[in-house]
């Protein structure tokens, strides 16, 4: 792959993740104010102070510690939609 091709996935992928980010932002703060549980509560309030600002992050992680984070998030956001 050359680096033009690399640049533009990598802004492809990028602009996903701001996407995705703001996304379940929303959806955090849907749940919110739809009267959730206690617990839901403070999770969300965790989430939504965990996530990033929808910006590139100033220390970079590694693929598979974002890739954790995120299936944590996409998993629990998954639950929260099911109640």
């Amino acid at each position: 792959m050359n680096y033009e091709t690399r640049t533009r996935v990598g802004q492809r992928l990028r602009q996903k993740r701001l996407r995705w980010g703001a996304a379940l932002k929303r959806d955090m703060a849907l749940l919110l104010s739809q009267q959730p549980t206690a617990a839901q509560a403070v999770r969300c309030h965790l989430f939504l102070e965990v996530l990033p600002t929808c910006e590139e992050p100033q220390d970079p992680m590694s693929p598979g510690d974002r890739n954790r984070i995120e299936n944590l998030l996409h998993d629990n956001v998954m639950i929260y939609r099911e109640n």
